[in-house]
């Protein structure tokens, strides 16, 4: 049996179990008799590598088509101690969470960090233009590089994006 995932219309798709073998050992996993295979929803792809390695599945990640970025933040900061323990918090999670901080307090430079930390491509959402615009110019000046935007009339990708 040949196991492999890869993403498909937005979620994760997985081949190499048919349906009288069972799904994959993770939870998300439902059968889709439209392609016969068994999809998970793409915020699960974590969990169902973990579950597969858990059960000595070998499998082909064609899913994992993301970018390293070639070097991190190139003008740094001091962050202050609960931002650090924010970053480690955040990755003990699996790269999942929510950062919550009063106005003012560094949620922007704790998400800089998370950026440099794992040093893969990124996309930064922000709700309005002027935001993009922000977070564009902090993104070029903190990692001296070109910076994609979406949106605004804009269609720029670069490995990290606005």
């Amino acid at each position: 049996m040949t196991v492999r995932l890869s993403f498909a219309a937005g979620t994760l798709d997985i081949s190499g179990f048919d349906r009288t073998s069972g799904p994959p050992p993770a939870a998300a996993c439902r059968w889709d008799p439209r392609t016969g295979r068994f999809r998970a929803p793409a915020a699960a792809y974590a969990p169902v590598v973990r579950a597969l390695v858990r059960g000595g599945i070998a499998y082909e990640d064609e899913a994992r088509g993301y970018g390293v970025l070639d070097h991190g933040l190139r003008v740094r900061r001091e962050p202050r101690p609960f931002q650090t323990e924010a970053v480690a918090a955040w990755r003990a999670a699996q790269g999942r969470g929510v950062v919550v901080l009063p106005t003012g307090a560094g949620k922007t430079e704790v998400a800089l960090l998370a950026i440099d930390a794992v040093r893969r491509d990124a996309i930064v959402v922000a709700p309005t233009l002027d935001l993009v615009g922000q977070w564009h110019r902090l993104l070029r000046e903190r990692f001296r590089r070109e910076i994609g935007v979406l949106g605004g009339g804009d269609h720029v990708v670069e490995p990290i994006n606005v």
